[in-house]
Order: C-alpha cells, then sequence, then structure tokens
C-alpha cells in the first residue's frame, strides 16, 4: 500500500542518515525530505505504525524513535508489544538491550536491571577504579530513576543485583531512599546482595510486589526484618541459594506463615532438603512447586521420596523441576515416579556432552524444556506419549526435530529456541523458515491447537521479508522477546 511505502522509504532515509552515507550536500536535502517525510507518516493509523515498524530490528526502531517526541512514542508503543520479555541493563551511561543503546525508550522499558555484581566482595576492599564505576552506576541509575522512569505508573521487572552501600556516605544513603520511592511501582522483585541494609531497606517499600527473588548472597539471619512482613500481593516467591544453605531457618517459617498469598514457591534442592522438617511441619498449600536441583546423585531417591511425602500432605498440586547439573536416565527413571510433575527443564547439557536421555517416562508433561535436540533418544515418539504437552523449547533444535510435534501434539499452542538449524522447512543460510508448509502439515492434525513458533530476531526478520505472511490458521511466528516463558 501507498502509505506503507512511504512509511518504509523515510525509515530507509532515517537509517542512511544515522549511518553518515550522505555527503554535507546530500545531508541538507535528506534533511528537508525527511522532515516532509515524518509530516505524511503521522497521516498512518496506530495499525499502519506497528505493521509497518514490525519490519524493523530493535536498532532500527531506535533510530526511529530519536526522530522526534512524538515518534518517539509511537516507536515506544512498538518497543512494548515486540520486546515485552527483553530486560534492560542500566550501564554507567545509559539503558541498554545487549549492545543497543535505548534511552530513547527508558519510559517504555518494563523490566530493568542494574548490576553491580561487576565488582566483587565488599566496598572496603574495592579498587579506586571499582569505587569510581560504583558511583558512575549510582548515579546513573538515579538520574534515570527521578527522570524518565519516574513518569511510569507501574513496572514489571526491577533486578538490584551486588549493590552494596558504604554506610558512611551521605550520598550513597540519599540514593538508597531515592530508589525506596522506586520499588513501589515494581511488580517482579529480584535482590541480590551481601549488604543486609540494602535488603531491609528495600522490601518494605514494594507494595505491588507479586513476585520476590531471592539470590544467593541473601542470607538468612533471624534478625532480617524482611522475614516479618506481610507482602500483600505477594504470588511467587523464588529462593536461588546456593552455597552455604543453613539448616535451621525459624524466621523463614514465620515469613511463609505470614504471606499465605503465595501461590508458587522456587527453591534451591539443597534448601529444601536441609529444611525439610520445617516444611512438613507447614500447613500452607502452593499450587506449584519449583525446585532447583543440584544435588549429589546418591540422594535422588531420598529426595523423590520426600517430594511424594509433600504431594500426599497436599503441600504442592504441581511440580517443576529444573536440572542445574548433569541429568542422566537413572535420574528420569527415578524423577517419573514423582507425583504432580508438569515440567521438566534440563538446558544445562552442552554441546560436548555425549550422554543422551529418553524422557518419555515422564508421562504427564505439561512444559519440557531441552538444551538439545540431538541429546534426546526419543524425540519423535514424544508427542505421542506425551498428550498433555502443551509448551517445548529448545537451546538449539536441528529444523526437522520440530516436526513430530507439529504433526502429532495436539494440545501444543508454543515451542521456542534459541537457535534453528538447518532441515527440510529451514535454511541457516537465508534464515527462513517455510510457515506455508508447516501449517499444511498441522492441518492434517484433527483438533490440533493453533501453534505460536517463537524464534530469534533474524529468523523473525528474514521470514517477513520474504514471505510477507508469518500468520496462519494454525502456525504463525513471533519475536522470541514478546513472550516472557518465564510465566
Amino acid at each position: 500500500m501507498s502509505e506503507q511505502q512511504n512509511a518504509n522509504e523515510t525509515v530507509s532515509i532515517i537509517k542512511r542518515r544515522d549511518l553518515n552515507e550522505e555527503t554535507p550536500v546530500e545531508s541538507a536535502v535528506v534533511a528537508v525530505d525527511v522532515e516532509q517525510k515524518l509530516t505524511d507518516i503521522f497521516k498512518l493509523t496506530i495499525d499502519c505504525f506497528e505493521e509497518v515498524f514490525d519490519f524493523l530490528s530493535l536498532r532500527d526502531l531506535v533510530a526511529v524513535g530519536q526522530t522526534c517526541k512524538r515518534m518517539q512514542r509511537i516507536a515506544g508503543h512498538c518497543f512494548q508489544l515486540n520486546y515485552a520479555s527483553e530486560e534492560a541493563h542500566i550501564r554507567e551511561d545509559g539503558l541498554y538491550i545487549g549492545n543497543d543503546k535505548i534511552d530513547c525508550f527508558n519510559n517504555a522499558s518494563q523490566k530493568i536491571r542494574i548490576l553491580y555484581d561487576l565488582i566483587t566482595g565488599f566496598y572496603g576492599f574495592m579498587t579506586e577504579d571499582d569505587k569510581e564505576r560504583f558511583a558512575s552506576l549510582n548515579q546513573m541509575m538515579h538520574f534515570l530513576i527521578s527522570t524518565s522512569l519516574k513518569h511510569l505508573t507501574s513496572i514489571q521487572g526491577f533486578a538490584v543485583i551486588g549493590l552494596h552501600v558504604n554506610q558512611e556516605d551521605q550520598s550513597e544513603i540519599d540514593r538508597l531512599d531515592r530508589l525506596k520511592e522506586f520499588m513501589s511501582k515494581v511488580e517482579n522483585v529480584t535482590l541480590s546482595s551481601s549488604d543486609e541494609n540494602v535488603v531491609d531497606a528495600l522490601l518494605p517499600h514494594c507494595s505491588n510486589m507479586k513476585c520476590l527473588c531471592l539470590w544467593d548472597t541473601i542470607s538468612f539471619r533471624n534478625e532480617y526484618e524482611w522475614m516479618h512482613r506481610i507482602y500483600p500481593m505477594l504470588d511467587y516467591l523464588i529462593l536461588a541459594n546456593g552455597g552455604d544453605v543453613p539448616e535451621a531457618i525459624p524466621a523463614f517459617k514465620t515469613f511463609l506463615e505470614l504471606n499465605t498469598t503465595i501461590k508458587k514457591l522456587e527453591v534451591n534442592a539443597e534448601l529444601f532438603w536441609k529444611n525439610r522438617a520445617l516444611f512438613k511441619s507447614l500447613n500452607i498449600k502452593y499450587d506449584t512447586l519449583v525446585i532447583n536441583y543440584d544435588f549429589y546423585k546418591d540422594k535422588f531417591e531420598s529426595f523423590s521420596h520426600f517430594l511424594n511425602e509433600l504431594h500426599e500432605l497436599e503441600f504442592y498440586r504441581k511440580l517443576s523441576f529444573i536440572s542445574n547439573s548433569k541429568f542422566s536416565q537413572e535420574h528420569i527413571y527415578r524423577l517419573a515416579s514423582v507425583k504432580g510433575l508438569v515440567k521438566f527443564d534440563d538446558t544445562t547439557h552442552t554441546r560436548l556432552e555425549t550422554n543422551k536421555i529418553n524422557v518419555g517416562y515422564l508421562r504427564n508433561l505439561e512444559e519440557l524444556k531441552i538444551g538439545y535436540s540431538a541429546f534426546i533418544t526419543d524425540l519423535k515418539s514424544l508427542p505421542h506419549i506425551l498428550s498433555k504437552l502443551q509448551r517445548i523449547y529448545f537451546l538449539a533444535v536441528i529444523s526437522d526435530d520440530i516436526l513430530p510435534f507439529i504433526c502429532h501434539a495436539k494440545k501444543l499452542n508454543k515451542i521456542k529456541f534459541e537457535r534453528l538449524m538447518s532441515g527440510s522447512y529451514f535454511d541457516e543460510e537465508t534464515n527462513i523458515l517455510d510457515l506455508f508448509e508447516l501449517n499444511k502439515m498441522r492441518e492434517k492434525l484433527v483438533g490440533a491447537c493453533k501453534i505460536t513458533i517463537y524464534v530469534e530476531e533474524d529468523v523473525y526478520l528474514a521470514t517477513k521479508w520474504a514471505v510477507k505472511q508469518i500468520e496462519f490458521n494454525l502456525i504463525e511466528i513471533k519475536r522470541s522477546t514478546s513472550y516472557d516463558w518465564l510465566n
């Protein structure tokens, strides 16, 4: 259509200008042309903008968003549609996703992480360069919070990693106080700090917190104030502690008994095992228990029996099992006896490992996450065996390995992979996925659900530019960044 052609031409001009391809004389001509094009482009409806901008990469979308305030708002809307699950990182000079600086989308970003863990150890052991970087990161964080980010009414996720506040520096204490005001907007909070003052200072201000993730530097000491508070909207608690795990945490029991709104509990296996008497004593029922397992092989049988005991006590209804160590076929046999198992995640395999597993014994799975499809010996038969399977995720997969699921897994509605390798309907050279043929195969399966395939941006853009149509009756593709797989 003429409007879309006009918009594409405008984007092309903006990209050329951004790359400094024109001469000074050409630049003056282009400047006038851009002004006219930008005036014309605002005649498009928001639906047209969404369609046109969907052909752009993140870097190109940022370039468009930098042209004017009106375009920034429109491009920011498209940014939220296509990159909702992407976590932006605050660096010393601004906000980034990967290597792309996205300052023009500050007020559109919904997940933000501050990485203080570039500095190791306590403040007293920092080098002068560490302290300078620490101060710069602090300044940028609070500049963003006091300017563009403060206009957000809510934000999906906010992570503070490795923050330590020097109690002798009043400016750092003041910045922590300003950060408290921001925390009331956050729904998903991630904290990792060896500084108990940071945790106790921030959590009381998280009035809209639905998910709390505490990483391994958090210790469970009874005097921690956060463990004696009620968080009225808290639905999901993640305790990712590792290392030296205490065997008795009385205040933890208090915390769980106070916060009865929690429906999903995710916990490190060692923490769970060492405090098994505490968990058995709780008169609490969780909808979902998530176990991050990194344990010794000889304890797995006992751990499996313990999980079944908890299921009998109705401590949990559904179980998600995440393997953080090498998982063998023997583990699979034992895990098959655990009640309530609906999700199995074994994405820790590396390309160099040779052990392969047969996961068909886990017959009630609704979700499966696997590192490499080549490590699954019964991959072709899985769609017939796992009749409840709804989502499947691969780190890397040969494209032909997804065909059995498309042809035979009726309830499957989501497939995601980090890397797709060449096969009958995909060529790594062109990055084009043959959606038309995949849809024809899916249509032969009576009663099949529509499948959304989440792909990396290069595959998405190559396919869309080549065939224009990305949605069919029973198959469609979307950017992997548009959907949060952790939900």
